[in-house]
């Protein structure tokens, strides 16, 4: 596929019928296929940037039903390893939210996002109430869990606790981690890293054997 062909096409054509909002979820998607590419050049990432951007500030895309979609794309390309612009990732993530608020999977990528841009009080704060933990009464409540599967949360907040000074309450976190997914491969993965990290190698080579089980 030559992307460049059809980035250049859509532009056309969007140059001629500037009310077309097809055309322009086509034209973001094309640049951000051109993104994913191994031989992507500099200025067809800030090409795409400001192409998308441009796309997504437009008062004619808010109600288009394929933008949400373009724009969770986004906000993925900004938290790519090799880009990593959170702050970018989680503006376009807030507006999403703000559609969606129930929506499990945008509240796992903001916390996920929160705590790669070191914003570690937020992401604490939001992984409490994707995995239902109370703060004040010091237990988990499934009931009010929003993601209480989302092993990859569990994960981020043991890691942030136990530098954060609260190994007991990190140590909590993993082991509610495979109590609430016991035939999940990935959350005894994650245990496993977990207790190596909290000293505990005797667990930790107990879990990675469940997790080559259960795989």
């Amino acid at each position: 596929t030559n992307y460049h062909d059809a980035i250049q096409y859509y532009q056309q054509y969007i140059a001629i019928m500037p009310e077309d909002e097809e055309s322009r979820i086509k034209l973001g998607n094309a640049y951000l296929d051109l993104t994913e590419q191994d031989d992507v050049a500099p200025e067809d990432l800030s090409g795409a940037v400001q192409t998308l951007e441009t796309i997504l500030r437009n008062p004619i895309m808010a109600n288009v039903p394929e933008t949400p979609a373009l724009r969770l794309r986004f906000a993925r390309f900004y938290a790519r390893d090799g880009i990593r612009m959170y702050s970018n990732a989680l503006e376009h993530l807030k507006i999403l939210m703000e559609a969606d608020p129930n929506n499990a999977e945008l509240q796992v990528l903001n916390t996920t996002w929160l705590a790669k841009s070191q914003n570690v009080d937020d992401a604490i704060r939001y992984a409490y109430k994707l995995i239902g933990y109370d703060t004040k009464k010091g237990t988990f409540d499934a009931k009010k869990a929003v993601a209480p599967h989302a092993v990859e949360v569990y994960g981020i907040l043991a890691g942030l606790l136990r530098k954060g000074n609260k190994p007991d309450l990190a140590e909590k976190v993993v082991r509610k981690m495979v109590e609430a997914n016991p035939n999940s491969a990935a959350a005894y993965v994650s245990s496993a890293r977990l207790k190596a990290l909290f000293g505990d190698l005797a667990g930790s080579k107990a879990d990675a054997q469940k997790a080559y089980q259960l795989k």
